[in-house]
């Protein structure tokens, strides 16, 4: 909990939003675990995993996890929250699908796991979602995307 804590205090310190905490050995590892920290504000792009499931477990915060297929229409919606909020506190992303997740708190932790090693290959970036440095694009892309989240779940 105090690592947790200190993620916390340094976030907002970071370019991006996001803090992760590794307790795998190294890059090679055959099982990736992370604590990972997001601010309410952070950009997480599209993306997909080639070869590669993952899972996270909230353990603070609520969030939308958000699934699209290959042409960036959404498929599902989840809410997530820790055991607190009454959501999905767990939630397994398969390998191939594009995910992104939205933070709807003021801070999200999550404890995710991943089959390794590491290869920055296995993650390929959804086209049709703006690159983290393209502010006025992801703004835009992100208000477009809150519309569609709203009509998709109801």
């Amino acid at each position: 909990r105090k690592d947790l804590e200190y993620l916390k205090s340094e976030v907002n310190q970071t370019s991006r939003k996001r803090i992760r905490l590794c307790v795998h050995q190294d890059d090679a590892a055959k099982m990736h675990e992370m604590f990972v920290v997001y601010t309410g504000s952070t950009y997480v792009r599209a993306n997909v995993h080639i070869g590669k499931d993952e899972s996270l477990h909230i353990l603070e915060g609520t969030a939308d996890f958000i699934f699209f297929d290959d042409d960036g229409n959404i498929i599902d919606v989840i809410e997530l929250s820790d055991k607190s909020g009454g959501n999905n506190y767990f939630i397994r992303v398969p390998q191939k699908i594009y995910h992104t997740i939205i933070m709807r708190s003021e801070y999200m932790i999550i404890h995710e796991s991943t089959p390794g090693p590491f290869d920055r290959g296995d993650t390929l970036w959804a086209p049709w979602a703006p690159s983290d440095e393209d502010t006025k694009a992801v703004a835009s892309y992100q208000e477009d995307l809150e519309e569609r989240i709203q009509s998709f779940k109801k």
